[in-house]
């Protein structure tokens, strides 16, 4: 199946090119998907000399091959956390995701990014009686952690049969490779360097910083390391979410479902 992101914008660089020979930057980012363009775009914000290094091309695995939605629902699943992590975890994990739907909205207002943002409501239906009491508990749920959540019959999507739904109101919807590419701009305007076909083969610590080396060339010196392709479940999976993390590492080795899925 193919992405109709990825259709509409094929080549988010206009001069795309590999990393060939050395260059140095405070921060080289492993990963040019959402994460890893949105650390980049935060970072170079705050002044940091920022190199990007995407394997393949920009956003076109897992972020060009999402839904697009930005929401902090993700299936019934805000009773399985407070059931198992608590309450002030799932609290947590609500409130980061709402977060970030507001962040990447002002991003989009600020910078004046075209990506078809808009607000919808985002929904979990089912058309099994069995299944209704697992919606009414998810809906008991989201509203014990402060959530806004509701209970409804009829969903404003032609399917047939639904016997009831979960409804989160003021989620949102975007192409996520225009969003993409509207922050791969403002990186390269803040002097950021974006590098894609740039494989990393290995990186070495050094005293006063990392060696990334490539196929085809290396990132000299680079204070920080920060590995973009998935977020971790730790503190630091708000990275995307906060203003200020010149002074932020990351290590990303869980997924964590907290932008878009």
């Amino acid at each position: 199946m193919k992405s109709l992101w990825i259709d509409t914008e094929k080549d988010i660089l206009k001069n795309s090119k590999k990393l060939e020979g050395i260059v140095e930057s405070d921060v080289c980012i492993i990963g040019g998907g959402i994460t890893g363009i949105s650390t980049g775009y935060y970072l170079s914000k705050s002044g940091k000399r920022v190199v990007i290094l995407e394997r393949e091309k920009i956003g076109t695995k897992t972020t060009g091959n999402t839904t697009g939605k930005v929401t902090s629902q993700h299936g019934l699943f805000y009773k399985y956390l407070i059931d198992d992590y608590g309450k002030d975890y799932a609290e947590e994990y609500y409130n980061a995701n709402q977060e970030a739907i507001e962040n990447i909205s002002n991003i989009i207002k600020e910078e004046n990014i075209e990506c078809d943002f808009e607000r919808q409501s985002a929904y979990v239906f089912t058309k099994s009686k069995e299944e209704l009491s697992k919606i009414k508990d998810e809906v008991t749920a989201v509203k014990e952690i402060g959530g806004e959540a509701k209970f409804i019959e009829n969903i404003e999507i032609p399917i047939k049969n639904v016997l009831g739904a979960i409804e989160f109101p003021n989620q949102a919807q975007f192409n996520v490779m225009k969003y993409l590419k509207g922050l791969t701009k403002i990186i390269i305007e803040n002097k950021g360097q974006i590098y894609e076909k740039s494989k990393v083969c290995s990186i070495k610590n050094e005293n006063n910083g990392y060696r990334v080396y490539t196929e085809n060339g290396r990132n000299y010196k680079s204070q920080i390391r920060s590995y973009c392709n998935t977020l971790s479940n730790n503190k630091y999976s708000r990275i995307l979410f906060l203003k200020n993390v010149s002074r932020e590492i990351i290590y990303n080795r869980n997924r964590n479902k907290s932008q878009i899925i």
